[in-house]
């Protein structure tokens, strides 16, 4: 066997991995809530990393019920940071992500999920009362 061949062949085995599958929500706005009244809003993107095995086009057809949910959690209990009218507490709005596509996507279809971004529509901070 030549050596062209060898290289060749152990190429093609190591394409045959299988590539870990993603899936880029849209862009939710979710509402900066202090003392009853909402003060900002921060546009976040979610991105959701599938387990192997799993389309993204099946998850794509539930994004707008998983934009519903998160909007709603975002509502009853804000992920707003004390100090901060810019940012949202990422911890916490990740793991609503999470719990919200386990429920809708099903169980063990997103195994976890990243921020991408978070912007704000105002760029000012905390204003005292």
């Amino acid at each position: 066997m030549r050596r062209r061949d060898f290289i060749t062949v152990s190429l093609a085995k190591e394409e045959e991995r299988p590539t870990p599958s993603t899936f880029d929500m849209t862009t939710i706005g979710l509402p900066v809530i202090t003392d009853g009244r909402i003060r900002n809003y921060v546009f976040v993107r979610f991105r959701l990393h599938l387990a192997t095995g799993h389309d993204p086009m099946t998850v794509r057809d539930k994004d707008p019920h998983l934009r519903d949910s998160i909007v709603r959690a975002a509502h009853r209990r804000p992920f707003t940071l004390p100090d901060d009218w810019t940012r949202l507490d990422g911890g916490p709005m990740a793991g609503w992500v999470m719990a919200a596509a386990a429920t809708i996507c099903g169980r063990g279809v997103v195994e976890r999920v990243s921020i991408l971004s978070q912007d704000p529509q105002r760029r000012t901070g905390v204003r005292p009362t």
